[in-house]
């Protein structure tokens, strides 16, 4: 498996997630999704897919280069997005907690489904297979070091499938 791959699987268990009546949940359980999505998910795009693509299209595609860091810009507004709704939660301001709730969960999933669009695609079809490969192996190290068990627990990815990577 791909990082590319396991970032989709990542979209498709938020997608469930949220599908399931995620945009009900605690201030707790968000605070565990957006600590995810924070130091795990939009890390492993960050510091390794995004870089990667916008070297390699730099010269070549100059405003592919830069829509990669468009989109990577979105993690920061979800950042502070989320950290603002958490700080709504725990002053028990229920109304603007789920009205940001919301609102994070509609960019997440919009922001998602255009890296799924516009950023994967390029990497699986333009990235050679040695840099993947190196990529994947340092995906799964921030996974580690976030915690498998809490990754597991969130995408609902196996840690026996997590071992085949």
């Amino acid at each position: 498996m791909d990082v590319v791959e396991i970032l989709m699987v990542d979209h498709l268990s938020i997608r469930m997630l949220i599908k399931c009546g995620l945009t009900r949940m605690g201030v707790d359980e968000f605070s565990s999704l957006h600590g995810f999505i924070v130091n795990c998910h939009a890390r492993i795009e960050d510091d390794l897919v995004f870089p990667v693509l916008k070297k390699h299209y730099m010269d070549s595609y100059e405003e592919y280069a830069k829509l990669v860091e468009w989109i990577g810009n979105d993690h920061r507004l979800l950042e502070t997005l989320g950290n603002k709704t958490i700080s709504y939660g725990i002053d028990k301001d229920w109304i603007n907690y789920r009205r940001r709730l919301n609102l994070y969960f509609k960019i997440l999933v919009e922001h998602n489904l255009r890296e799924e669009v516009e950023i994967f695609p390029n990497w699986l079809n333009e990235i050679d297979r040695e840099t993947r490969r190196k990529y994947t192996a340092k995906a799964k190290e921030i996974i580690e070091e976030y915690g498998l068990e809490k990754y597991t627990r969130l995408t609902g990815f196996s840690s026996e499938a997590f071992k085949i990577i």
